[in-house]
């Protein structure tokens, strides 16, 4: 009997010290898949960019015609854009609207459809793309609903936003448009804009990947002061892209 419990317990010490020798090892293997996956994605999706520009400046999304100039981000053709704004209406978002980092204005416009949207609010970092979102709700004659802003100003019912969430530094403008930084700098800061910009119970809409780490992301929205309580998502061939509801408490 003796001898059962002393091999038993030196099975559980030799377990114990082989998985504790091991799980740095795995944890640094996700994180290199994570890193590979995201360099191949970032490569697809720049070659993307450099044909479509390089053949056309116009595209339909939605129902919405957009014009579009290079280095503003391309929604058509790629999942989180069409995925935010799906999410969006089967919600049922109401009210006051901001979409943060709002690019062409693509999912701008295509929320103001949605017949509880009062105003959706468009703002970007980027000049070139507050321009092409202004043409865009002009040519729509939906610039009465859809405002583009260089400031921010009031609180909203809710947030949307297709963020850059790629963990990886840009190298350029063009891959500012999906690299986040390699800690996510982007997605940190759009929680806490958030949670500063809505209403209490307010929505955050937010898409990310796998690849960004979806427990990472889930990580910095409890600590911004999230809940999250809605999500979908799409398997592509080197990642899943999600939308997932925040509600601010």
């Amino acid at each position: 009997m003796l001898h059962l419990m002393i091999l038993l317990v030196t099975n559980i010490v030799y377990t114990f010290n082989i998985t504790s020798i091991l799980r740095p090892r795995i944890q640094e293997g996700i994180v290199m898949r994570r890193i590979l996956g995201s360099i191949l994605v970032s490569k697809t999706l720049r070659l993307y960019h450099r044909v479509f520009y390089f053949t056309r400046r116009s595209v339909v999304f939605k129902g919405v015609y957009l014009y579009l100039s290079p280095p503003v981000f391309i929604p058509k053709f790629t999942v989180s854009p069409g995925l935010l704004v799906d999410t969006v209406r089967m919600i049922g978002v109401k009210g006051r609207v901001l979409d943060y980092g709002c690019g062409s204005g693509a999912i701008s416009l295509a929320m103001a459809s949605i017949p509880g949207v009062r105003e959706v609010i468009c703002y970007d970092i980027s000049g070139k793309s507050l321009r092409t979102a202004l043409m865009n709700a002009v040519a729509n004659r939906l610039n009465n609903k859809v405002k583009v802003s260089r400031r921010i100003r009031g609180l909203f019912d809710a947030v949307v936003s297709n963020p850059p969430y790629l963990p990886l530094d840009p190298k350029d403008p063009l891959e500012r448009n999906w690299c986040s930084s390699s800690s996510l700098e982007v997605i940190r800061g759009l929680f806490l804009t958030a949670k500063r910009l809505l209403e209490r119970g307010g929505l955050l809409i937010i898409a990310y990947s796998s690849l960004t780490g979806v427990k990472e992301v889930e990580r910095i929205a409890f600590l911004s002061g999230f809940k999250k309580i809605h999500s979908i998502s799409r398997t592509l061939l080197l990642d899943r892209v999600y939308v997932s509801v925040y509600k601010k408490f």
